[in-house]
């Protein structure tokens, strides 16, 4: 969902950090998500982390408790700025009802728009309304249509209850947020962390342009695999959207024990490697100087995020490598996703062969699938891909994106997303090489003039079209 800096309240500025609600003088400057993605934080902060572990647990325990006892629900987002007059706005509306009268709860942000709009939709038609609100540095508070409220601190805890808790997404018009959302939700499916989670698009006008892009480039490049193409369902119609989440959800329940079966004995065989893995990071943190971000000596910590398929055509390979010689060149350290195949491992290769020091960041179920890098100087393995994010975000001092799927996309909004709220200042660096991300572009400056983007939040990012090109930018930002 896209948040509304402009949008005006009644009463006396207000910030809503967890259960606890500010006014006035006594709103602190800089939100907790703010606090934590920082890794240039003054050195006291780096005392707190235990008590910050705490309070980042005590998040989820109020919303496994809160949402625990939830009929089956689906999660809608969608544009905070839309007006209750936009095509989106009564289509959420409409489908807010839909969803109520098929016995399905409905979980929004809880904001404005068309959050607002589903949230209305199913209260009406007598389902049950939920609304999961951020702290952020701007209030917006929940709308009056929400019945179970839950104001989170920090945004990977609010994620998990998004689709924790849900049967399903369905996404319509909004910014960076929502394809933050979008993308996190496609990548789940991806890599099989959610099985028959059904992702569907409302409003094909506004979406075909994406999704020409991601069929005519990202897909006839290789990043994703045809079958990547159907894991949406586009359409305007209602009922269509509906009945698709309803069928997803009987096929489920016919598979559940044999699906349930399956996931124990991949979870076994991953934790098993992650302990593993796990040892060896400790290992390597315990002697690792530089408090909570992977800045050695003054050196920039740049995150490369980039495609892993193992089918990439040898030009992108080759990109890649010369990703990793210039990184080394210029004596930075390397953030990756700790993988060491497609143009991940290549990155890795080429940095650590040309000098570099690389930290390898990697989710236990992805052990497996992408195979860890286990020749990088550090590695931390992640219980989740949302700790991952936040993981990699930590540690980095900037973001450079190389053509990529779906997962990479992924990481590019949610940091976008996140320097757009100004929760880091750190650069964001894309690498348009060939204008691979030329219609991905055009289609994000199309959403500026009817308000689905700010032109400030675009403008976060930098475009460079070669790779010294691409660490000049980071290098400037960073000063």
């Amino acid at each position: 969902m896209t948040y509304d800096m402009g949008r005006d309240r009644p009463g006396p500025p207000e910030r809503h950090r967890g259960a606890v609600t500010l006014r006035r003088e006594a709103i602190p400057k800089r939100t907790a998500d703010q606090r934590l993605l920082d890794s240039r934080a003054p050195a006291d902060w780096r005392t707190r982390d235990a008590w910050r572990a705490l309070r980042i647990v005590s998040e989820f325990v109020e919303g496994f408790d809160t949402l625990s006892d939830l009929p089956p629900a689906v999660s809608v987002f969608g544009s905070a700025r839309s007006k209750p007059d936009s095509m989106e706005c009564q289509m959420a509306e409409r489908l807010g009802a839909a969803l109520a009268r098929a016995g399905y709860a409905v979980i929004t942000g809880g904001g404005p728009g068309v959050m607002e709009a589903a949230n209305k939709g199913a209260a009406q038609a007598g389902g049950l309304s939920v609304g999961l609100g951020i702290e952020l540095p701007f209030e917006q508070g929940l709308n009056e249509w929400v019945d179970i409220g839950i104001d989170f601190r920090y945004f990977f805890a609010r994620k998990t209850m998004f689709v924790k808790y849900a049967r399903a997404f369905v996404v319509l018009p909004g910014g960076f947020g929502t394809m933050d959302e979008l993308f996190e939700a496609l990548t789940l499916v991806q890599t099989k962390k959610v099985i028959r989670f059904p992702v569907v698009l409302m409003g094909t006008a506004y979406w075909r342009g994406l999704l020409d892009w991601i069929r005519d480039t990202m897909c006839a490049e290789g990043k994703i695999s045809p079958l990547d193409l159907e894991l949406m369902c586009v359409t305007d119609d209602v009922n269509e959207a509906v009945a698709h989440i309803a069928e997803a959800d009987a096929a489920l329940a016919a598979e559940q024990e044999a699906i349930q079966q399956g996931v124990f004995e991949r979870t076994a065989a991953a934790q098993r490697e992650a302990s593993e893995a796990a040892e060896a990071a400790s290992r390597a943190e315990q002697g690792d100087a530089g408090g909570t971000g992977a800045r050695r000596g003054g050196v920039a910590a740049i995150c490369v995020f980039c495609a892993s398929s193992r089918t990439l055509p040898q030009r992108w390979l080759d990109l890649a490598s010369r990703t990793g010689e210039e990184l080394a060149r210029r004596g930075h350290t390397l953030v990756s996703g700790g993988g060491r195949v497609g143009m991940m491992g290549a990155v890795a290769v080429a940095a650590r062969a040309h000098g570099a020091h690389t930290l390898g960041v990697i989710p236990e179920q992805l052990l497996v699938r992408e195979v860890a890098d286990l020749d990088a100087d550090e590695q931390v393995v992640t219980p989740d891909l949302a700790t991952r994010k936040t993981v990699m975000i930590e540690k980095s001092d900037a973001f450079l994106t190389l053509p990529g799927g779906l997962g990479t996309l992924d990481e590019l909004f949610e940091v976008w997303t996140t320097a757009g709220l100004d929760l880091h200042r750190k650069p964001i660096v894309l690498l348009d090489v060939d204008g691979c991300y030329q219609g991905l572009l055009s289609w994000l400056h199309g959403l500026v003039e009817p308000g689905f983007v700010r032109k400030e939040a675009l403008d976060l990012l930098i475009v460079a079209d070669s790779v010294p090109a691409a660490f000049d930018a980071i290098e400037t930002r960073l000063g």
